[in-house]
């Protein structure tokens, strides 16, 4: 038996005929489908079978003649429960009078006696198909649904508590309404509306309260709480396939305040209590045996551990460089460093796995989506078309528990008050189909979610008329206002265009919701709109982690240590005094820095964050050697002066309290690899706090783009090889450019090697890999300290020793390729009236053997 026809077990076929034989021979050929037959003899029996388990029942074989009733009279009564369920009629005769009520009772098939097990079977399968399907579908959105559901009402039930308390407080009566909004919306993918109905009811008792309409008194509250434990008890019914024993007009009763005074005794809510079931089965028997269920607090927790092993290592990797240089040559300290860096490999490696084990598969979100936007399509009486794009990504649980909540209200405003009816769309020359698209892309450390649609777009003459109306704004605010902002006021509290309430929309709060629970998570939505053109909301969510271990760039600045995350430098330079007259410059009330044909704000550390620095370049004297690091961090670029730069390492953030970060400059904090506590910047900040935002970086953005005269414009690396000429190698290819001590230099068999960010990296000449004769006629730098350019590939680091570092120069034009002696040399090109020979370092590297899966900065 197939995994798909052992699935297909929990699925039932009612047989009926009062003849045994025949149904034995529809209990073998049901069998052989797959299903499970439920045989009658009487129609009666599987009448009242029929009510309570018609949400497994994929398929009716009745007989025609049978005592008491026939097969007609027995569908008839079935349609009040079971019209969706397929219904074939086995006769020996069929006149056309029987042809046409059958059409009339949805009639799928006639089966002609005698009856054939074969026949029989190809029958139940091609007739059942449909019905299947369906089911299929509906069991998967009915798990996802009791997942998400159950985790919205116990968020609920402590702040429905916390109200018996405070019964004025607004937030409180906020969030529990937010929650039931949010499960009406979801439970829209059930196949029946009794969950829906009721929530919808339990929503008008919360909005009453909110709006003051209404006293919370002891019974109204008794009210809610009961209420609460029934939505409850409804959920679990779904899993227990009892919901539709519940009858809607007695749910709907208990929820609806005694008419007159508001403090009128609260109704009783035990009518409606459906019979127990006769089969309950265990809940935990459908869990896969070879998993469990694991709190997100404890790999959180494991996470942390992982973290602080990384804390330690930086300690220790200290220590062990200072052995290296204490004993050089000692094959036992060589032989801890080599297994600090395996111990360092697999702490990654964990860490990258508790990552993967928070993460679900975004699909599960976006499954109930094309079953809601079914659903409103035929509420709304509007042709829609549903595109998906990238929902094969997996997403930390705590998103997905976000997305959830928020694509249900995103997707039902675009289908109501984004997507135009058909007669709408055919007036302004749109096709019949409205298309709602949902796409998700995974953006570095950002997770963007965006829902469009090609309906009316929102009206900011509408927005500005309704937020009037209803005293958000005076006309005066709303003058002032940019159309970015007019549109934002779709998100405010209570504000909806809609004309009435519907179970689709109108209230007002789906909107703040999606807003609220996106910045929960620190993240952020923005609205692109044109009118007749169609709308587009765009999530931004970063993606958490439990421990951030970051790289960094360790600087100093009055005496102190900070780090400075690597993702958002561009460029560092050292400024000799000669050049720094021309590079720094004055404007207006600030500095600026000038390098290739850029211009950059200069920011001094010290000065920012009122580190006492006198001789700091923003005092106005003539500045000395400046360390400067060039960032960039969303839409804003700067340069940052420090006082010195120490060495590049992995960090672990930690959070910092609010009372020791006033100025909110600093990021977080970490321990150093000396054990002391450093403090991590927040560039995005530190541009905030000198005064340089997006306004103020259009100097440096117009700048770099006037002189971006031509596409084919590169930045490349100028040094030396022991010669006179000018080597230069495009920026891209370096990964970093280092000055190493050459006293630490080891020997590994026949080569160099050192300890490079905790691995083992080979040191080679590059004079040597290009095969140069040693003129011996440039002044390399002070002995002990190697110029070495570093260059990443797959397979970790590699150094490349030069002579000296000359520059780094921007070059236009093509690269003149006639001079092209020797392997890795791809041409010339000029820079200040000087010829530079270009070396691309990935060729050079292959041809050496050296190298694989080289990686561009």
């Amino acid at each position: 038996m197939s995994p798909q026809t052992s699935a297909n077990k929990s699925f039932k076929v009612f047989c009926i005929d009062d003849e045994q034989e025949i149904l034995k021979v529809f209990e073998d050929a049901v069998g052989k489908a797959g299903f499970t037959p439920r045989v009658f003899s009487e129609p009666a029996a599987a009448l009242a079978a029929l009510s309570a388990e018609v949400a497994d029942v994929v398929l009716v074989l009745s007989d025609y003649r049978m005592p008491g009733m026939n097969g007609f009279e027995l569908r008839r009564a079935m349609l009040a429960d079971g019209a969706a369920v397929p219904f074939v009629i086995v006769s020996s005769f069929v006149t056309k009078e029987m042809a046409l009520e059958a059409l009339e009772l949805r009639i799928a098939a006639f089966f002609d006696k005698p009856v054939a097990a074969d026949g029989i079977l190809e029958i139940v399968t091609k007739e059942a198909a449909a019905r299947l399907e369906h089911l299929t579908e509906c069991r998967a959105l009915e798990a996802i649904f009791i997942e998400e559901a159950g985790t919205i009402v116990e968020e609920m039930e402590p702040v429905i508590l916390a109200l018996d308390h405070d019964r004025g407080n607004q937030e409180l009566l906020n969030v529990i309404y937010r929650g039931a909004h949010t499960l009406k919306g979801s439970s829209g993918v059930l196949d029946t509306n009794v969950i829906t109905k009721y929530v919808h009811r339990y929503e008008d008792v919360i909005s009453s309260l909110r709006r003051g309409d209404t006293p919370l008194t002891d019974d109204l509250y008794e009210l809610l709480l009961r209420g609460y434990d029934r939505i409850k008890e409804l959920i679990a019914s779904i899993g227990l396939k009892t919901t539709r024993s519940y009858k809607l007009t007695e749910l709907l009763a208990e929820v609806t305040p005694a008419s007159g005074a508001a403090g009128g005794a609260a109704p009783k809510l035990g009518g409606a209590t459906p019979p127990a079931p006769a089969n309950k089965q265990d809940p935990q028997k459908s869990k896969p045996k070879d998993s469990i269920p694991v709190p997100t607090s404890m790999l959180d927790e494991v996470s942390g551990y992982s973290g602080e092993i990384t804390v330690i290592r930086n300690m220790v990797n200290k220590i062990v460089r200072s052995l290296e240089r204490s004993y050089a040559g000692n094959k036992d300290i060589q032989r801890l460093g080599e297994l600090l860096d395996e111990m360092h490999k697999i702490n990654s490696a964990i860490q990258g796995r508790i990552t993967d084990l928070r993460k679900v598969s975004i699909a599960n979100v976006f499954k109930p989506i094309p079953r809601i936007l079914r659903d409103l399509s035929r509420d709304l009486d509007k042709s829609i078309k549903f595109l998906l794009e990238g929902d094969t990504l997996r997403i930390d649980n705590s998103l997905a528990q976000v997305l959830s909540n928020s694509l249900v209200h995103l997707i039902r405003n675009s289908a109501d008050h984004g997507l135009e009816t058909t007669a709408e769309r055919a007036k302004a020359g749109k096709s019949a189909q409205g298309v709602i698209a949902v796409s998700a892309v995974e953006d570095h450390e950002v997770f963007v979610v965006t829902i469009r649609d090609d309906g009316r777009g929102i009206n900011p003459a509408k927005i500005k008329e309704k937020a009037l109306e209803k005293g958000l704004y005076s006309a005066a605010q709303l003058a002032a206002m940019s159309e970015a902002q007019i549109l934002a006021i779709v998100f405010a509290s209570g504000f909806s265009t809609a004309a009435k309430v519907t179970d689709v929309s109108g209230r007002g709060v789906g909107m703040d919701m999606v807003r609220s629970s996106v910045e929960a998570v620190g993240g952020s939505i923005d609205i692109e709109s044109k009118v007749g053109k169609g709308s587009a909301f765009t999530l931004r969510l970063p993606v958490p982690k439990s421990v951030q271990i970051i790289n960094s760039l360790l600087v100093e600045a009055g005496g102190r240590c900070f780090a400075v995350p690597q993702d958002a430098i561009v460029r560092i330079l050292r400024i000799e005094p000669a050049r720094a007259a021309t590079m720094v410059q004055r404007a207006a009330s600030g500095l600026v820095l000038r390098t290739d044909d850029a211009i950059y704000p200069l920011i001094d550390l010290c000065r920012v964050l009122a580190l006492g620095a006198a001789d700091s370049p923003a005092s106005g004297a003539v500045p000395a050697t400046l360390d400067v690091i060039i960032v960039r961090v969303d839409a804003v670029s700067y340069a940052l002066a420090v006082e010195g730069i120490q060495d590049a390492e992995e960090i672990v953030v930690k959070k910092l309290q609010a009372c020791f970060n006033p100025q909110e400059a600093y990021a977080g904090a970490t321990f150093m690899g000396d054990g002391s506590i450093g403090l991590i910047l927040d560039m995005k900040a530190l541009a905030g706090l000198a005064g340089i935002g997006p306004s103020a970086a259009n100097l440096a953005k117009a700048t770099a783009e006037a002189s971006a005269v031509a596409d084919d414009q590169k930045s490349i690396l100028l040094f030396h090889l022991d010669s006179k000429t000018v080597y230069g190698v495009p920026i891209e290819q370096v990964f970093r450019l280092e000055e190493l001590d050459a006293t630490a230099f080891q020997r590994s068999g026949a080569e160099r090697v050192s300890i490079y960010r905790d691995r083992i990296m080979p040191i080679l000449s590059l004079r040597e890999l290009l095969q140069l004769k040693s003129a011996g006629a440039v002044q390399a730098d002070p002995p002990g300290r190697t110029p070495t350019i570093v260059v990443k590939s797959k397979d970790g680091y590699v150094g490349l020793e030069i002579s000296s570092v000359v520059d780094i120069a921007t070059v236009s034009g093509e690269v003149s390729t006639e001079i092209r002696d020797r392997v890795g040399i791809v041409g010339n090109t000029f820079v200040r009236d000087a010829s530079v020979t270009v070396v691309d370092l990935p060729i050079v590297l292959r041809h050496a053997g050296r190298i694989g899966g080289f990686q561009a900065a």
